[in-house]
């Protein structure tokens, strides 16, 4: 008996999820395409605001992050500002 009693005979596949390469192409050039249309030095001085907000323990960020969003700053902008204000995160090596 024990853990073996109901075991099944064959594994499921596991289903993954496939890209079309066509989509991410389009995605793509839909991004370069904001970034390159989009008011630069807004952008800048947007993503400038949202640093001064997380460096601040008494401000809240959310509201110059929708102004950055609002002002076409891509998520890895905006995320790359908080890398450089916090750090990123490293899991602990235990040995």
């Amino acid at each position: 008996m024990g853990v073996n009693r109901y075991r099944e005979e064959e594994d499921a596949p596991i289903s993954t999820l496939k890209i079309d390469f066509r989509a991410q192409r389009r995605q793509v050039e839909r991004l370069r395409r904001v970034r390159t249309e989009r008011d630069g030095a807004k952008v800048e001085s947007l993503l400038g605001r949202l640093r001064s907000a997380y460096e601040r323990p008494d401000a809240n960020s959310i509201y110059p992050m929708l102004d950055a969003v609002m002002g076409y700053a891509t998520l890895g902008e905006i995320v790359q500002v908080g890398r450089d204000v916090f750090g990123e995160w490293q899991e602990p090596v235990i040995v």
